[in-house]
C-alpha cells in the first residue's frame, strides 16, 4: 500500500500542500516527519506518512501534556470555569448571561445551533477544561465531556464529578447510551485520518433518532489563504475537512442532511452539521 495514499478513499491522487512543523513541547513525544496533503478525489486534507510510532507519540502528548502545558495553573483555571463556591456559581450565571447576549464566538454560536435543533443531551468530545460543557449545562442542556488528558479530568472531578470522563473517543463515550448531539469543537483536526470512518460510524450509532453531529473546525476551503498556513503546518493538524468531504460522509453513513454554517466569530472556521434521520434507530455497541 502506498503510504501517501488517501486513508479515506484509498486513491493515490494527492499532492503535498505543506510540511508540518514541530512545537518545542511536542519534541519530547514525537518527531514531525510528515506533511499535509490534499486528496484530489475526496478533498480530504490529511497528514502523511504517519508511522505507528508517531501516532503513539501524538496520543501520549494528548493524554499527558496538551492543554495543561498552556497555563501556569490549570487547576485555578478549572476552578474559575467550573465555579467552585458561591462566588464561582455567581460568576457562572453572569458568564452564561453574557454568552446568550453575544452573537459571535464558538460557545454562543454552538449553543444557538443546539437550541435551534431542539437538542437536550450533548457530548463534547475533547472538552479540554470543560468551558463549553459548563456553558451548555448553565444554558439548560444535559451536557457531558470526554477529555484525553488525565490531569485535567482529575482536576475537574475534584470540583464537579460525573460530567467529564477520561479517555479517547470512541473507546470512551461518556455516561449515556445515546445523545441528541455530539460536538467536536476545534479538535477534529487532530484526529488521525485513519480513524475518521470509525469515528463517524460511532457518532451515527450514538446519536438518537433525529440527532446531530456538529463539527466546528478550520474550513479546508480556506487552504489557499496565507493566514491559514500556520494552522496547516501545526504538528497536530492531521485531518482537515470541507463541505464536499462531509457531503460524501453524509451519504456513506446514511445521515439524512448536511449543512455548513460559517462561523461569524472565527475567521476561516465553520460548522459542519450532520443530521440523523428521525426514522433511524439508535444502536449502541
Amino acid at each position: 500500500m502506498n503510504i501517501l495514499a488517501c486513508p479515506d478513499c484509498k486513491t493515490n491522487n494527492s499532492k503535498l500542500l505543506t510540511k508540518n512543523t514541530s512545537w518545542s513541547e511536542t519534541e519530547l513525544f514525537f518527531t514531525v516527519n510528515y506533511g499535509l496533503r490534499i486528496c484530489n478525489s475526496c478533498e480530504l486534507l490529511y497528514a502523511a506518512p504517519l508511522e505507528p510510532q508517531t501516532l503513539k507519540g501524538i496520543e501520549a502528548y494528548l493524554t499527558q501534556s496538551y492543554n495543561t502545558h498552556r497555563v501556569d495553573d490549570y487547576c485555578e483555571t478549572i476552578n474559575r470555569i467550573w465555579g467552585a463556591g458561591l462566588k464561582g456559581l455567581l460568576r457562572r450565571r453572569l458568564r452564561i448571561y453574557k454568552t446568550w447576549l453575544s452573537r459571535e464566538g464558538r460557545i454562543p454560536e454552538t449553543l444557538r445551533i443546539l437550541k435551534s435543533q431542539n437538542c437536550q443531551t450533548v457530548l463534547d468530545v475533547g472538552c479540554s477544561f470543560g468551558d463549553f460543557v459548563v456553558s451548555a449545562i448553565d444554558a439548560g442542556f444535559d451536557a457531558y465531556g470526554i477529555e484525553p488528558n488525565v490531569k485535567l479530568v482529575d482536576a475537574i472531578s475534584r470540583v464537579h464529578q460525573g460530567r467529564v470522563f477520561h479517555g479517547l473517543f470512541p473507546s470512551q463515550i461518556g455516561p449515556l447510551p445515546a445523545y441528541d448531539a455530539i460536538v467536536f469543537l476545534g479538535v477534529f483536526y487532530s484526529l488521525p485520518p485513519s480513524v475518521l470512518r470509525p469515528v463517524f460510524d460511532s457518532c451515527f450509532r450514538l446519536l438518537t433518532a433525529g440527532g446531530r453531529l456538529i463539527v466546528f473546525d478550520y474550513d479546508s476551503a480556506n487552504r489557499s489563504n496565507l493566514e491559514c498556513l500556520p494552522t496547516m503546518q501545526g504538528p497536530l493538524t492531521l485531518s482537515l475537512i470541507g463541505a464536499e468531504f462531509m457531503r460524501r460522509v453524509a451519504a456513506d453513513f446514511r445521515f439524512a442532511r448536511y449543512e455548513k454554517i460559517v462561523s461569524k466569530g472565527h475567521p476561516f472556521y465553520c460548522y459542519h452539521v450532520l443530521e440523523k434521520s428521525a426514522a433511524n434507530f439508535t444502536v449502541s455497541s
